[in-house]
Protein backbone atom coordinates (compact mmCIF):
# COMPACT_ATOMS: atom_id res chain seq x y z
CA UNK A 1 0.00 0.00 0.00
CA UNK A 2 1.54 3.25 -0.82
CA UNK A 3 2.36 5.96 1.32
CA UNK A 4 0.20 9.12 1.52
CA UNK A 5 1.25 12.06 2.65
CA UNK A 6 -0.96 14.90 4.81
CA UNK A 7 -1.12 16.93 1.51
CA UNK A 8 -2.23 13.97 -0.50
CA UNK A 9 -5.04 13.18 2.99
CA UNK A 10 -5.86 16.99 2.63
CA UNK A 11 -6.49 17.01 -1.07
CA UNK A 12 -8.12 13.80 -1.17
CA UNK A 13 -10.75 15.25 1.42
CA UNK A 14 -11.22 18.56 -0.54
CA UNK A 15 -11.75 16.60 -3.62
CA UNK A 16 -14.19 14.88 -2.72
CA UNK A 17 -16.35 17.96 -0.55
CA UNK A 18 -16.03 19.58 -4.13
CA UNK A 19 -17.28 16.47 -5.93
CA UNK A 20 -20.03 16.65 -3.18
CA UNK A 21 -21.01 19.96 -3.97
CA UNK A 22 -21.13 19.96 -7.94
CA UNK A 23 -23.11 16.89 -7.69
CA UNK A 24 -25.69 18.76 -5.26
CA UNK A 25 -25.39 21.50 -7.42
CA UNK A 26 -26.35 19.75 -10.60
CA UNK A 27 -29.04 17.92 -8.60
CA UNK A 28 -31.13 21.09 -7.56
CA UNK A 29 -31.03 22.38 -11.53
CA UNK A 30 -32.29 19.03 -12.42
CA UNK A 31 -35.15 18.97 -10.59
CA UNK A 32 -35.71 22.65 -11.15
CA UNK A 33 -35.65 21.74 -14.69
CA UNK A 34 -37.89 18.56 -14.53
CA UNK A 35 -40.69 20.37 -12.65
CA UNK A 36 -40.10 23.39 -15.03
CA UNK A 37 -39.59 25.84 -11.68
CA UNK A 38 -38.10 29.05 -13.06
CA UNK A 39 -35.26 29.55 -11.65
CA UNK A 40 -33.97 33.65 -11.91
CA UNK A 41 -30.61 34.28 -12.73
CA UNK A 42 -29.88 35.34 -8.91
CA UNK A 43 -31.58 31.82 -7.55
CA UNK A 44 -28.68 30.24 -9.76
CA UNK A 45 -25.93 32.30 -8.25
CA UNK A 46 -26.90 31.70 -5.03
CA UNK A 47 -26.59 27.70 -6.29
CA UNK A 48 -23.73 27.90 -7.74
CA UNK A 49 -22.15 30.05 -4.63
CA UNK A 50 -22.98 27.93 -2.16
CA UNK A 51 -20.15 25.66 -0.44
CA UNK A 52 -22.15 24.23 2.07
CA UNK A 53 -23.39 20.76 1.27
CA UNK A 54 -25.99 20.68 4.40
CA UNK A 55 -27.60 23.93 2.69
CA UNK A 56 -27.16 22.16 -0.82
CA UNK A 57 -29.27 19.11 0.26
CA UNK A 58 -31.80 21.61 2.02
CA UNK A 59 -32.83 22.72 -1.16
CA UNK A 60 -32.52 20.37 -3.12
CA UNK A 61 -35.56 18.42 -0.89
CA UNK A 62 -37.17 21.95 -1.31
CA UNK A 63 -36.76 21.93 -4.94
CA UNK A 64 -38.93 18.67 -4.93
CA UNK A 65 -41.65 20.05 -3.13
CA UNK A 66 -41.65 23.56 -3.60
CA UNK A 67 -44.57 24.71 -5.78
CA UNK A 68 -42.32 27.93 -7.02
CA UNK A 69 -38.32 28.78 -7.60
CA UNK A 70 -38.79 31.55 -4.77
CA UNK A 71 -40.02 28.65 -2.52
CA UNK A 72 -36.77 26.73 -2.35
CA UNK A 73 -35.12 29.71 -0.68
CA UNK A 74 -37.70 31.10 1.30
CA UNK A 75 -35.92 30.02 4.55
CA UNK A 76 -32.56 31.22 4.42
Amino acid sequence: MPYITSYERDGIKKGIVLGRQEEKRSSILAVCKARQLSLTEEHRQRIEDCTDVDRLEAWHTRAVLADSADEIFAED
